[in-house]
């Protein structure tokens, strides 16, 4: 008996099926690395929106901190170019100029910034302390700013002439305050009038940070968009409902790219003393 010595290779049809697997096979492959990145990206970007608003958190953390509603330590809330501006005392030093000692109270204030101004765009913090007294050369307080006790406002003209401001993120690019008042009623910047400051029980903050690609559009254009994507609340109303409807009717190039948050800063009943700060 002989015994065949011949190797078989395989076939064409054997080889056909291999390479279609093998494709398959990398096809799925590629499918699965591709969604991986796209999914590493969008936690990256989560993530980095996620530390941004965790700074400008801690920021309002600190501030509110020192923060007393007393007649003596006023804030104040103004609209200005469609974000709201929060100005307000501290009981921390700061300085009134470079050459002077610091001051045992400082007026900070919260901005946002989208023109083309020198101050660098987005969220910005400003601190000066403040002076008091008259002089016989100059009968007529000065300070900066002076707080007026009885009408519970600065008694500077334009008390926001702040030398220097500090970037706390560049990507919080929309800021509005709602206001809870004593007798149940809901305002915001644009309602609220003096007689109403004493009777504060609960400010609102609401937020929004966009990521580095909505980033790339003209800063101005950005905040004007942000402004009619989520507009002020109305009346009886605070915007957390609102913004959040809001968001998700964005198209998915501009929801996907930008978080909503907020931060309520709670008063006493007689509206002396800070009592807590929430995180919403």
């Amino acid at each position: 008996m002989k015994i065949s010595t011949q190797k078989h290779g395989f076939t064409l049809i054997e080889v056909i099926i291999s390479i279609t697997i093998i494709s398959i096979m990398l096809v799925i492959a590629v499918d699965v690395i591709k969604s991986s990145n796209k999914i590493l990206k969008k936690s990256e970007k989560y993530l980095e929106l996620t530390e941004e608003i965790l700074l400008v958190k801690n920021q309002f953390n600190f501030d509110f901190e020192y923060l007393q509603r007393t007649p003596y330590l006023p804030f104040e809330i103004i609209k200005q170019a469609g974000n709201d501006m929060f100005v307000f005392s501290i009981a921390k030093e700061g300085l009134y100029q470079e050459e002077a000692s610091p001051r045992p109270l400082s007026v900070v204030a919260y901005s946002i910034n989208s023109d083309d101004s020198e101050r660098t765009q987005g969220f910005n913090r400003a601190q000066r302390g403040f002076a008091f007294g008259v002089s016989q050369a100059t009968p007529t307080p000065k300070g900066y700013p002076l707080p007026n006790i009885l009408e519970n406002k600065w008694i500077d003209e334009h008390p926001f002439d702040f030398d220097e401001w500090e970037l706390i993120s560049p990507r919080v690019l929309r800021l509005e305050i709602s206001i809870l008042l004593n007798d149940g009623r809901i305002i915001n910047s644009e309602t609220i009038n003096i007689e109403d400051y004493p009777k504060i029980t609960l400010l609102m903050f609401s937020c929004v940070a966009v990521d580095n690609k909505l980033l790339k559009q003209s800063r101005a254009t950005l905040v004007e968009d942000l402004i009619n994507y989520f507009p002020d609340s109305s009346d009886d109303s605070f915007p957390i409902k609102d913004w959040q409807t809001a968001k998700e009717s964005l198209p998915d190039n501009v929801k996907y790219h930008l978080k909503i948050f907020y931060k309520a800063l709670l008063i006493s009943e007689n509206s002396e003393t800070l009592l807590d700060t929430l995180n919403l």
